[in-house]
């Protein structure tokens, strides 16, 4: 009896600590200009009017969170009280021209898409969005455009893809020999999502064009080790260790936050697709099946390295904040990354597994994830 009262009483502390960092979060986002601009508590407690219930494909969490946090918000759930202090909700903004006409929901979806955006591309130095084609390297809806296509999931698995090759000595040289990442790691990121974009979505020409100019610049990237040895990025099993890190972990991004019952089959066609574009990168051996991933994984390990260059830049990486993003996002991002990192990873860069704050941040992944595909109507 008294082991069943504990378990009950950890269980409501965690729910307790998964709904204070998602009211945070849910604070940032109208902090940050993610809510409409003319919603308060009390009309948020109802936007499941607007959004339809799931016409627009957004699941009950999002309405269920909104519902909730706003309850709380109104001190109607007991354990968030200290939350009434400061909500932003109720503060009006002048309404964006050209957006007068459209519902609540639909303000909400084109503010969402607008700050999206304007994370991955240079929107002021004239960098317009990928313009997705027909005439792609993949077709639509085919396994690896629908992988890259979910928004925090690819920004998770991003994250977890840079830890691991970071600790291939020769990957990491290369970026702190010829990498400006320090001063600006937003920049690098962009640039990476950028390429992940052109080759998935955009016209095959465009994808052609961008692997050719991935290239051009690894042709310039070579130097040494600290031992002497010396390393290129041309290197194929280089290239092949920086693959399979960032599809293996965009995949297991994916299944755990977007559809874990993803057949076998497509997650093997997955890598299959995935593998052109890396064959065409110069990179070899190159998987095209899970299992293949897997054991690839698997037989680098030996030439894997935990040293303290690869620590110090795990924490840069854990720690960088795009610019426009809201605060408590990136803690999120990073704290879903390292969860889902292998234990040998972890332990590589001296990274703690996730406790308790994994939990939040799994909650808080997923509502994202659902919000987001809400807003690109995926």
């Amino acid at each position: 009896m008294r082991k069943a009262r504990k378990d009950r009483e950890r269980r409501v502390r965690v729910e307790h600590i998964a709904l204070v960092e998602i009211g945070h979060a849910f604070v940032s986002l109208g902090e940050s200009g993610y809510l409409p601009v003319d919603i308060d508590t009390k009309s948020l407690a109802h936007i499941d009017g607007d959004v339809g219930r799931g016409e627009d494909g957004l699941v009950g969490g999002f309405e269920g969170l909104v519902g909730h946090m706003a309850r709380c918000l109104d001190g109607l759930a007991g354990g968030c009280k200290h939350m009434q202090r400061n909500i932003p909700f109720t503060r009006r903004k002048p309404i964006l021209r050209g957006m007068e006409s459209l519902r609540p929901s639909e303000r909400l979806r084109q503010r969402l898409v607008d700050r999206v955006r304007g994370v991955f591309n240079d929107i002021e130095g004239g960098e317009q969005p990928v313009a997705i084609s027909d005439e792609a390297l993949f077709e639509r809806d085919s396994p690896i455009r629908r992988v890259h296509a979910d928004v925090v999931s690819m920004m998770i698995g991003g994250v977890r893809s840079l830890l691991l090759q970071m600790l291939h000595p020769h990957a990491l040289q290369g970026v702190l020999d010829h990498s400006d990442f320090r001063n600006d790691m937003h920049g690098r990121l962009r640039r990476t999502a950028r390429f992940i974009a052109h080759t998935t979505f955009a016209h095959r020409d465009e994808a052609e064009a961008a692997i050719a100019r991935v290239n051009q610049i690894h042709m310039q990237v070579t130097g040494t080790l600290p031992d002497g040895t010396p390393y290129s990025a041309t290197n194929p099993r280089t290239l092949a260790w920086v693959h399979v890190a960032e599809a293996a972990s965009f995949l297991e991004a994916y299944l755990r936050y977007v559809r874990p019952a993803m057949p076998f089959a497509e997650q093997d066609e997955y890598f299959r697709q995935f593998a052109i574009i890396a064959r065409k990168l110069g990179a070899d051996p190159v998987p095209e099946t899970k299992n293949d991933a897997e054991r690839l994984l698997l037989e680098f390990r030996d030439e894997l390295r935990g040293s303290p260059a690869a620590r110090d830049v795990a924490q840069l990486v854990l720690g960088q904040k795009p610019p426009g993003t809201p605060p408590g996002v990136q803690s999120t991002l990073a704290t879903a990354a390292v969860d889902l990192l292998p234990v040998y990873a972890r332990q590589m860069l001296s990274l703690d597994k996730p406790g308790l704050t994994a939990i939040p941040a799994r909650l808080a992944a997923r509502s994202a994830g659902r919000t987001l595909r809400w807003a690109f109507r995926q």
